[in-house]
């Protein structure tokens, strides 16, 4: 499955628009196969009640409240219910713009904060029967804060000991980047070793803490550009670059 922070990096470079969602139930131990034909057509499968099995492409994905799967174009799947009660789940379907879809065909996540990612759903269901312009905007930003949801929570769920290591060193950069900080001085702050301090955060973040501490930094001489009368070296200085010529 693909890492999250891969997953996040692709959502952020494609540009996506709501489709369409709808609410559909499966009786007990019931079967049923859904196919996706539309080359530019995504879904999100979103259980609400009850359990089932969803086989893509001979894997097998749980289909339980907590857990988000996601179908690609061209990809048929196979639900079979699993629960003594009915399976009752959501279809978010929507559109990639871009000439190819770049996102994964299949994956599911779990999700540590299900009952926000239900607050969405459930909103947009209620939209869906409201005709005009008006409620389709309001779609299609429900659909943007959804997923945004979805993927900072599936982020947040898998994170481990060693995230939270990461974690901590991202905010010391935000409270600390004007500074004359280092990675050194952070992975001795954090108490681990150097090379393996910049695996674990690359791992994490998607990006190495050098190239995550001058972004970061060039973000905030950016703002400060905007809205204050400073000279170049002047922020270069307030944003942890001491060296005007190295900042220019």
């Amino acid at each position: 499955m693909m890492n999250i922070n891969q997953l996040i990096e692709l959502y952020a470079q494609t540009p996506t628009h709501f489709a369409n969602i709808f609410s559909t139930t499966l009786a007990s131990k019931s079967a049923c196969p859904i196919r996706n034909i539309n080359p530019k057509m995504n879904y999100f499968l979103f259980p609400l009640k009850g359990q089932a099995k969803i086989s893509i492409e001979d894997i097998q994905y749980a289909a339980q409240s907590n857990h988000i799967l996601h179908v690609g174009p061209h990809t048929e799947c196979y639900i079979t219910v699993t629960s003594v009660q009915p399976f009752q789940y959501v279809v978010l379907s929507y559109e990639v713009l871009g000439e190819e879809n770049v996102l994964p065909h299949h994956y599911s996540y779990e999700v540590d904060d299900v009952a926000r990612c239900t607050h969405f759903i459930t909103h947009m269901l209620q939209l869906a029967q409201t005709p005009g312009s008006y409620a389709r905007l309001q779609s299609q930003t429900l659909f943007m804060q959804f997923l945004e949801e979805f993927l900072v929570s599936a982020k947040r769920k898998k994170m481990t000991p060693k995230s939270e290591v990461v974690s901590f060193a991202v905010a010391y950069m935000h409270e600390h980047y004007a500074e004359d900080l280092s990675i050194a001085q952070l992975a001795e702050r954090v108490g681990v070793e150097r090379r393996r301090f910049s695996e674990l955060f690359e791992a994490t973040i998607g990006m190495n803490p050098s190239q995550y501490l001058m972004e970061l930094r060039i973000k905030k001489a950016k703002e400060q550009l905007r809205t204050c009368e400073c000279s170049v070296a002047e922020v270069g200085e307030n944003v942890g670059y001491y060296d005007c010529f190295y900042f220019s």
